[in-house]
């Protein structure tokens, strides 16, 4: 079954099919990360008197988080 999957895959794994997923990650992750929407990181953190998600942060531990 493992091995019918990695067929398929492979097969499917072309130019044609990778860069079209690649711009919708790409607009996916701007939407999310960049935009103004009421849903992004920006409109949080401007919410949140400048807090912003605390999974969006790098290296904080829970300590870190209950000081915030």
């Amino acid at each position: 079954m493992l091995t019918t999957f990695s067929r398929a895959l492979y097969h499917h794994a072309t130019w044609r099919t990778i860069v079209p997923l690649l711009l919708v990650c790409a607009g996916y992750y701007w939407v999310f990360n960049y935009s103004s929407f009421p849903f992004a990181n920006p409109a949080l953190v401007a919410a949140g008197c400048g807090e912003g998600l605390l999974d969006l942060r790098p290296y904080y531990d829970a300590s870190v988080a209950h000081q915030e």
